[in-house]
């Protein structure tokens, strides 16, 4: 799964992205006031 497949399903569920880290996002849902912290991983060397 790729970065931005979890991006996408969580802009279509209405989460919006709240601050960006270096090891994790934090991504806000207006409609329940949750807020869940999302691994971000570097990109893997080819």
């Amino acid at each position: 799964m790729k970065q931005r497949d979890p991006e996408r399903r969580l802009r279509i569920a209405g989460c919006y992205l709240k601050r960006e880290g270096g090891a994790h996002s934090l991504w806000m849902n207006p409609k329940t006031g949750v807020m869940e912290a999302v691994l971000t991983l570097p990109p893997t060397p080819t």
